[in-house]
């Protein structure tokens, strides 16, 4: 099968091709976790481009559909977006002295996010939605607060 970009031409005469970055990753991720699936090895993915996300479930839930791939079906991809990686900072109380959780944001775009938190009966709520600052520092106040991308 072969993969056409559809892009536009920069200055520099170069083609910009869309997505074509995202799936790269997504490739050599799946490729990564193919090779190392027999030694429960886990493929962690740093990307804030959900797009990264989105290729790599959509391509393994297609790829295990051939028997050749059926490895993957056990294989681990996770990820960390610059979300988690806020979250793990504020968590583990590596805020540096002088700065609080405000100052880390300062730049954090509002964007959707995929995470869970428990419900007041404890089963697991599942949210994909848009949060912005304010949003995301409650949400980070709540210990089952998970980011999954």
């Amino acid at each position: 099968m072969m993969m056409v970009f559809k892009g536009k031409v920069l200055k520099n005469e170069r083609m910009k091709k869309k997505n074509a970055g995202e799936i790269s990753i997504s490739v050599l991720a799946l490729i990564m976790s193919y090779i190392y699936s027999e030694k429960n090895h886990t493929i962690t993915v740093l990307s804030n481009d959900r797009g990264t996300y989105d290729f790599i479930k959509q391509a393994k839930l297609k790829l295990v559909q051939d028997k050749m791939f059926e490895r993957l079906e056990s294989s681990i991809i996770t990820f960390k977006s610059n979300d988690f990686i806020i979250k793990e900072i504020y968590m583990n109380d590596l805020i540096l002295e002088g700065q609080d959780i405000y100052s880390i944001i300062e730049f954090r775009d509002e964007k959707r996010v995929k995470f869970t938190k428990n419900a007041l009966d404890s089963s697991i709520e599942e949210h994909d939605e848009i949060l912005n600052n304010e949003a995301f520092i409650k949400n980070l106040k709540d210990e089952t607060f998970n980011i999954i991308f």
